[in-house]
């Protein structure tokens, strides 16, 4: 009986202990596994996104440097523009003030515009007429957005080599050998003279020719009446203006037109003020307007010798009514490639196409007139083009016949 009832007890004591111990495990096991199988699959998602990353920022830094390498070959000035702004804007803000007060000793004297009266100075007054622009105020007028031409290789008319019969009348192109450079008559109230400064002008005239010149020049601007507009270009690799537009014939401007002039030729400065001194717009006590091909329709990224070109356009863009072209050469131009380093040289009838062009566009409904002289029969065949396509003369003088 004793080992019956022990028996009896270890049955009764154990009969559900087994069964939850076996679950426990079963749902130990189980759990684990899940968690392993989710996350693998996210850290791969996400060494993908990071290789995206990674791929596209390489893309995009090759791309900025290859538009920069193109932008350095097709325009350096650009850059180089950009690199002086940021250094400007990194200076001292008290280093630029100091700088803008010292550049100022000279007290400011305006131009007398086209809408004002004449003054009438005394002649003890004159000598000391030196006005000093500002240089915000030394840019060339900006075109309209109907007029801004500034590429050279746009579509052109192909006008031929006498521009075909879109302009009549040949006989206008005379060979006349004057003694006087400005005896073509003029045309309108706004008379501008474009006047040729190279460092081939004192070798083809001499030192008579140039003196010829300048007394030639005197004496048709001081023979302009006093309600005229008048303006002097004078050109070589760039180009000076003597004033931002067309001003009154005054006495006060007529004298400061001749101190304008006073200067070339003489070894102050090689060429023009404005390839020897840049736009500061004073040099050696006189006042002068840069222009430069950038500013000028047409022009943009063209370089070389004897722009006339240049400084016709720029004459254009002042609406002269009578252009006064005098020169003993050709331009000889040179443009800025595209996308490639270097630059190209331009046709001499592509570049008299381009003149006639940006005249055509310019004056949409008259054009001016263009009085040419060639020195010795320079680039005469060139000059007569253009005094052909804006109804002028052609004249040819050569040195012995200047007084």
């Amino acid at each position: 009986m004793p080992s019956v009832s022990l028996r009896r007890f270890v049955t009764m004591a154990t009969p559900h202990l087994p069964s939850a111990p076996v679950k426990a495990r079963k749902a130990l096991v189980v759990r684990p596994s899940a968690v392993i199988e989710v996350s693998a699959p996210s850290v791969r998602e996400a060494r993908r996104r990071r290789r995206r990353w990674a791929l596209f920022w390489a893309v995009l830094i090759h791309a900025a440097i290859l538009v920069g390498g193109a932008l350095w070959h097709t325009n350096p000035e650009f850059i180089a523009q950009i690199g002086t702004a940021i250094s400007m804007s990194t200076e001292p803000a008290v280093d630029r003030q100091q700088e803008s007060t010292e550049e100022k000793p000279i007290e400011e004297v305006v131009i007398q515009s086209a809408s004002g009266p004449p003054p009438k100075p005394t002649e003890a007054s004159i000598p000391d007429l030196v006005p000093v622009m500002d240089p915000v105020d030394l840019r060339m007028p900006e075109p309209s957005e109907a007029n801004e031409f500034i590429e050279m290789d746009i579509e052109v008319v192909d006008l031929g080599v006498t521009f075909g019969e879109a302009f009549e009348g040949e006989d206008i192109v005379n060979e006349v050998l004057e003694t006087k450079l400005f005896s073509a008559p003029a045309k309108g109230n706004c008379s501008i003279f474009v006047i040729d400064v190279s460092t081939s002008m004192p070798k083809e005239l001499g030192v008579a020719g140039i003196a010829g010149l300048r007394r030639e020049l005197r004496l048709k601007i001081d023979s302009l009446p006093g309600d005229r507009l008048f303006n002097i270009i004078c050109f070589g690799d760039q180009a000076d203006g003597l004033a931002l537009a067309p001003i009154r014939a005054s006495q006060e401007h007529k004298a400061l037109a001749h101190r304008f002039m006073a200067g070339y030729f003489t070894g102050q400065f090689l060429r023009t003020r404005t390839g020897q001194f840049g736009r500061m717009g004073l040099a050696n006590g006189i006042p002068y307007v840069p222009i430069q091909p950038n500013e000028v329709p047409y022009m943009k990224g063209t370089r070389g010798g004897s722009r006339y070109d240049l400084a016709l356009v720029a004459a254009f863009k002042q609406r002269a009514s009578t252009v006064y072209l005098v020169t003993d050469g050709t331009p000889s131009v040179m443009k800025n490639r595209r996308f490639l380093p270097g630059a190209s040289l331009v046709g001499r009838d592509e570049v008299i196409r381009t003149v006639v062009r940006a005249g055509q566009r310019l004056y949409p409904k008259e054009l001016p007139i263009v009085h040419c002289v060639s020195i010795n029969g320079i680039g005469e065949s060139y000059l007569k083009q253009i005094a052909l396509a804006f109804k002028g003369r052609c004249d040819r003088v050569d040195v012995e016949q200047i007084p």
